[in-house]
């Protein structure tokens, strides 16, 4: 199993939720989730990212966390998290 944690703040900003859809599978694929599953589990990060994102001013900032510790992967995007199943 990977261990990972990554932390970094993002500018409200909606070009920025591709980007944390990518991560997002590429940290879930490096835990050993299959490429269906993390393509999925992108997906998920990209509406949450959305979200969180709509309900913030254009000069916020966001922190985000991407962590995989001995279980699922987890990424929090403000106050919103979303992990995968395992």
């Amino acid at each position: 199993m990977a261990t990972f944690d990554l932390s970094l703040t993002l500018p409200a900003d909606r070009r920025f939720e591709p980007m944390l859809r990518d991560l997002a599978a590429h940290g879930a694929k490096h835990a050993g989730h299959s490429e269906a599953d993390a393509d999925a589990f992108g997906r998920k990060v990209e509406q949450a990212a959305r979200e969180s994102f709509a309900g913030s001013s254009s000069t916020a900032t966001i922190p985000v966390t991407v962590r995989c510790a001995d279980g699922p992967v987890e990424v929090t995007i403000g106050s919103c998290s979303v992990s995968t199943t395992r």
